[in-house]
């Protein structure tokens, strides 16, 4: 912008010296033209800067770390006239960690919408909140510029940045102590509990003798074979706790991350409590639907990169009502020892303890009764 203004002054120089040394309406009306352009222009950027509008909008909802994730910047004017360029700021913050990044981009305003694709990715997990952080209109001749308000809901959005699918040695198993009334079955696979019945079919080669539907075979004179239900666990609770690492943070999302796929992959549906370290509250996640992308959204967007150690959850709560729990965290201390013995002897517990160089896993935990995984980040 400065060097439109330098050239603007040498045209303003020399539409006066024009003036000076060649006297006619020619040079009269030369200056006068030269006067009135950053006037016009002026009224005009003033005029259209409640005219032009924007907005961002996620292509999807949740990427994974290092993907190539797209925002999308729409924009138009409510009126033909135009401007000169626009010069946005794009504020990134992501909540779980705290990093900021900031990054601007020039477009030319037009009557019918326009979209611009923004291309970024994120080396962290966690929610990112992407702003319209600034908005900058200059006049056709860029010599000067006013800014638009950016406080509008539709000048900014959330990406939840999930963590990386790692596939570990370890695969966790639930143990099957749930009473037969509070299990629930498979609907796309049979198994061997004879209380459920999971379809009735034609006999196949290799069939039990045992599984004969006697009634319908004699009624429809052929074969008739029962398949038993294959009951799933559905009272399954997860504790997550997050620590001030951000790396051990990222390396308890993706141990949280291949447990959640390895429950889909089995139809089990946890139910999951996390502590907030920033509101002093426990948060919980449990649908019967349960979608792995729209957990994380949820979680990444209300939690932070901070202490959040188990003795915060409330330890005296009925954890009987659970076939088993799973606790994930790192950096724990004797409180947290403590604990984790109150609730083994409650439940089966299971305890992934995430470490690394400067974080040596507990030798008091090798003495609770509970299953114990040491995992390096």
């Amino acid at each position: 912008m400065l060097f439109n203004r330098i050239m603007y002054f040498l045209l303003l120089f020399a539409a006066i010296i024009f003036l000076i040394f060649f006297d006619g309406y020619l040079a009269v009306f030369f200056l006068l033209l030269v006067l009135c352009m950053p006037i016009i222009s002026f009224i005009i950027m003033f005029f259209l800067r409640k005219q032009i509008v924007l907005s961002i909008l996620p292509i999807k909802e949740a990427y994974f770390k290092n993907e190539k994730a797209i925002i999308r910047l729409r924009s138009y004017t409510k009126h033909q006239f135009l401007s000169g360029k626009i010069a946005i700021r794009l504020k990134t913050t992501n909540t779980f960690t705290g990093e900021e990044s900031k990054d601007y981009i020039y477009i030319s305003p037009t009557y019918f919408p326009q979209s611009i694709d923004m291309f970024f990715s994120s080396k962290s997990c966690g929610s990112l909140l992407c702003k319209i952080d600034e908005v900058k209109i200059y006049d056709f001749l860029m010599l000067f510029s006013i800014k638009k308000k950016t406080d509008i809901k539709s000048m900014s959005c959330k990406v939840a940045i999930m963590p990386e699918f790692r596939k570990n040695a370890i695969e966790h198993k639930i143990k099957s102590g749930i009473e037969d009334e509070s299990l629930e079955y498979s609907k796309r696979v049979s198994g061997d509990d004879p209380s459920e019945i999971f379809d009735i079919r034609e006999y196949r080669e290799g069939d039990r003798i045992r599984r004969i539907h006697r009634w319908l075979s004699e009624k429809h004179d052929s074969i008739i074979i029962k398949d038993f239900g294959e009951p799933i666990a559905s009272k399954v609770l997860i504790l997550v706790d997050f620590s001030d690492s951000i790396r051990l943070s990222e390396a308890t999302l993706e141990l949280l991350y291949e447990i959640l796929q390895n429950f889909k992959d089995n139809e089990i549906k946890p139910a999951i409590k996390w502590f907030d370290a920033n509101n002093k509250h426990i948060n919980e996640y449990s649908e019967n639907d349960f979608d792995i992308q729209s957990f994380f959204a949820v979680m990444l967007e209300s939690s932070s990169c901070d202490f959040g150690l188990i003795y915060n959850y409330n330890i005296s709560e009925d954890f009987g009502k659970y076939s088993s729990v799973i606790y994930i965290g790192s950096k724990l201390d004797k409180n947290s020892i403590t604990a984790l013995y109150e609730l083994s002897n409650s439940v089966s517990t299971t305890v992934y303890e995430i470490c690394d160089m400067q974080n040596q896993p507990l030798k008091e935990l090798q003495n609770l009764p509970l299953q114990l995984y040491v995992l390096n980040a």
